[in-house]
């Protein structure tokens, strides 16, 4: 269902509650914000220690969008063979395709990981892709994981033809034991303001009605604030 368009989610005695249903696409002005967020949160939830991109030989195959398919396939394969060389139990990750101003796909990838010399994944990337441009960068500190967050992931991920915008490993989000910044958020409802809501709200009136608003994302609690309101 698109923004554009309400629900009845809740209806008791005289009394009807309506929110508009967000669409979550990645193109709706309304909901891309809302999403970038959500990703933003969700990487720094990881606790990444890492920050790896991985770039495309523009001259193999026909377009961008074969490349980020080849690259993320690249990548799976990279993260087995940095398991097997680390001798880890497991990668943890979360990876973003961002388009170039080139117009070609570059891949993002937090990660939890130990030290992963730069000088083998280039190797490793050349041989495979053709692309040894990599950069490999430690994450330190909280402050500084969050900048690196928002400055890659933060971006507008672009979708590239037989390609998710992002994807992570299941193991990824850290529980809230774990996480020292204990950062994940209550789940809250997000709210959008149409034209279309309001004038429900303006019909639901007309028959007598009484309607709870939603205004700048605040709901109007008490049914006397309501009545100051009307």
């Amino acid at each position: 269902m698109l923004c554009s368009e309400y629900t009845l989610v809740k209806e008791f005695g005289q009394f009807t509650e309506a929110v508009a249903l967000p669409c979550r696409s990645w193109r709706c002005q309304h909901c891309a914000p809302i999403r970038k967020r959500q990703l933003i949160a969700k990487a720094c939830r990881g606790q990444p220690t890492t920050l790896l991109t991985l770039t495309v030989n523009p001259h193999r195959l026909d377009s961008p969008h074969e490349r980020a398919v080849a690259l993320s396939h690249a990548w799976r394969r990279l993260r087995r063979a940095i398991i097997s060389k680390r001798n880890l139990d497991d990668l943890p990750f979360i990876a973003v395709f961002e388009r170039h101003k080139s117009g070609e796909p570059h891949l993002h990838i937090l990660m939890r990981a130990p030290f992963i010399p730069q000088r083998w994944i280039a190797g490793w990337m050349k041989a495979e892709l053709g692309a040894p441009v990599v950069d490999i960068r430690r994450i330190w500190n909280p402050k500084r994981a969050a900048y690196y967050v928002a400055k890659y992931v933060g971006k507008d991920p672009e979708r590239f033809d037989g390609c998710k915008r992002y994807w992570s490993s299941q193991d990824y989000e850290l529980p809230d034991d774990q996480d020292p910044r204990h950062a994940r958020p209550e789940p809250r409802a997000q709210y959008v303001e149409h034209q279309r809501l309001a004038d429900l709200c303006r019909d639901l009136e007309k028959r007598g009605l009484y309607v709870i608003y939603y205004e700048g994302g605040a709901l109007i609690q008490s049914l006397e604030e309501a009545f100051k309101r009307r």
